[in-house]
């Protein structure tokens, strides 16, 4: 209760496999549960609230960081249109946070300062990006329009790359 954790559901309502495809119906069931993919928290009346998906994990110094819960904070700043948060590779930690911004005002974006002492109060440290980025907007994937995170975060370890070669 009140902690993310992976959701996993049994329902006579729950898909019986993945069509013709026996390696990943095994692979997504255990004992009868379906495992979803997805990150949850119960809160103490009993109700379920998405997190996001186990995949975009972020694992920083032995604990998972939801990039939804960095995000959701990061948009509460008033200079930030919309936020997305990835992993990237660490030497130490596992995994760093690093945040795309989308600033409200292409002129006047936020300061990663600003941005960092604006979440200090909202999120525990291991939390708090450890690079930043602006983007004028964000690519999207498929149908659903969904944000291609994959994508960005191979763009996010080309940009930590050239910013390393160039110091």
């Amino acid at each position: 209760e009140g902690e993310s954790g992976q959701m996993v559901v049994k329902s006579p309502s729950v898909m019986r496999g993945y069509w013709q495809d026996p390696q990943s119906t095994a692979a997504a069931f255990t004992d009868g549960w379906f495992i979803t993919g997805d990150l949850a928290r119960r809160d103490e009346d009993g109700y379920f609230f998405f997190q996001g998906r186990c995949k975009d994990t972020i694992v920083r110094d032995s604990g998972n960081i939801s990039p939804d819960e960095v995000e959701h904070a990061l948009g509460l700043h008033p200079a930030v249109r919309q936020a997305v948060v990835v992993g990237v590779p660490d030497p130490v930690y596992e995994q760093a946070v690093f945040a795309f911004i989308q600033p409200r005002d292409p002129t006047a974006p936020p300061a990663p300062e600003a941005l960092n002492r604006f979440l200090a109060d909202r999120l525990a440290a291991r939390k708090i990006p450890q690079f930043y980025h602006l983007v004028d907007n964000f690519a999207v994937k498929g149908l659903l329009d969904k944000i291609d995170r994959k994508g960005l975060q191979q763009r996010a370890c080309e940009i930590i790359r050239t910013s390393q070669e160039s110091s």
